[in-house]
């Protein structure tokens, strides 16, 4: 999850758009995680509160990490049947 936390944490701290980096970090990280199988399960406020502290420089790429590992979950797979 190293390559996940790097990218948000990228993302949000080196603002590379005008606006929009918080969404545009959560959104790159969301679709890598589900690429690798994976899904994010936090709640819409706690996500917040992560990225502002990442905005404000109040949470390291590590915490970033360790929030990430907590709050993923393993992708369902789904069956034939249900494609």
């Amino acid at each position: 999850m190293k390559k996940a936390a790097f990218l948000l944490h990228s993302l949000v701290t080196h603002h590379p758009f005008i606006n929009g980096n918080k969404r545009t970090a959560f959104e790159v990280v969301d679709a890598f995680l589900e690429l690798n199988g994976y899904v994010l399960r936090a709640k819409t406020d706690e996500i917040y509160c992560v990225l502002s502290d990442l905005g404000a420089g109040k949470a390291s790429e590590a915490q970033v990490e360790d929030w990430i590992v907590t709050n993923l979950a393993k992708k369902k797979r789904r069956s034939r049947a249900e494609s």
